[in-house]
């Protein structure tokens, strides 16, 4: 099963070198490790059942309901799944920017410290990078300053 890192500054996602080769990764480039940074990724949710996303045409290894290893491509980009049986899956959303990926969609336990750590990092993330881009409701006076800040 497909093991997930968060590290202080991205996550990754480790394959087993048997996971690569049935995902058909050391091909594409992608080797046994898929990383993004945390701007990179735009939600994160957990779903029972993750064979309603599914979508495209997969490169790698297949069959519904029992294994999804691999990239499905589809005419605005590709996912990377590694899904075993009919048990929860988490789904990232990412940012193409930082990824060649839209999402990332593997088997874990809604109740895995690490997808629970995971969640809380990105979450704080988001509001940190919400934060830097200024408050869109934010006044400013005719020299451009807020108008609540004294400037000379």
């Amino acid at each position: 099963m497909v093991k997930i890192n968060a590290t202080a500054d991205d996550v990754h996602l480790e394959l087993s070198w048997t996971e690569a080769i049935f995902a058909s990764t050391y091909c594409c480039g992608v080797c046994s490790a898929l990383r993004v940074p945390y701007i990179g990724v735009k939600k994160i949710r957990i779903v029972e059942n993750p064979w309603r996303e599914l979508r495209g045409m997969r490169v790698g290894t297949g069959a519904p309901y029992v294994i999804m290893l691999g990239t499905r491509h589809f005419c605005t980009g590709k996912d990377f799944w590694a899904v075993y049986g009919t048990g929860p899956a988490v789904i990232m959303d990412l940012d193409r920017d930082f990824s060649p990926y839209d999402r990332w969609i593997f088997s874990a336990e809604p109740t895995d410290p690490t997808v629970v750590d995971l969640k809380s990092r990105i979450m704080v993330s988001r509001s940190t990078n919400d934060s830097l881009l200024g408050d869109p409701t934010l006044q400013c006076d005719e020299d451009g300053y807020p108008e609540d800040e004294f400037h000379e």
